[in-house]
């Protein structure tokens, strides 16, 4: 692929990224374009399908988390508690996206998905993992918690709710992430016999 071709690839993928981080996957094409300042059919050159784009998308979602991680790293020595903290809010708003209804279903039912279901359950998973051992080890989660779980129940509870919900109960999102942290902690330490 020429150097301009795959410029133009990355632009695309980069502004289909943002799209998707805040307004989830049912985002069309033509608002890649216009996010692009790209033609539509440019997109659709580059990426015929939207399970091709979201092979594209997913790596780089993958390396936000992984930098969230590795941002937090140094941190675990000096304020476990606040690394964790920190790691797990803004996770959560990725977790938000990486779960809706309609990624899931689209992953799930596709066979065309295989490759970003690899991305979702095995590459981030093990992301997830090493988060987990440090919190493992300073008693904020059980050893039993499996990555799969830590990110479907985070996903849950930061799910995006209706814009009416967050007019009656605002920071309700927050609450429940902090309320998910404590849980797993209380389960933790029972776990532990403390």
């Amino acid at each position: 692929m020429r150097a301009d071709a795959q410029a133009k690839r990355e632009i695309i993928a980069q502004a289909a990224k943002e799209l998707i981080l805040r307004e989830g996957i049912d985002i069309s094409f033509r608002q890649i374009a216009a996010e692009a300042s790209v033609g539509v059919a440019t997109v659709h050159r580059h990426f015929p399908t939207k399970f091709e784009l979201l092979k594209a998308v997913m790596p780089k979602i993958l390396g936000d988390a992984s930098a969230i991680l590795m941002k937090n790293e140094v941190r675990w020595e000096s304020d476990p508690r606040a690394a964790w903290r920190e790691a797990v809010i803004q996770l959560a708003e990725m977790a938000a996206v990486l779960l809706k209804d309609s990624i899931i279903v689209a992953l799930a039912e596709d066979p065309e998905a295989v490759a970003i279901r690899t991305i979702l359950l095995d590459d981030l998973q093990d992301l997830l993992a090493s988060l987990l051992k440090k919190a493992t080890m300073h008693g904020y989660v059980s050893e039993e918690l499996t990555p799969l779980q830590f990110h479907l129940g985070l996903g849950s509870v930061s799910r995006p709710l209706p814009e009416k919900v967050t007019e009656m109960v605002p920071g309700y999102s927050s609450w429940a992430v902090e309320n998910f942290m404590a849980g797993l902690e209380a389960t933790a330490k029972k776990n532990l016999g403390e």
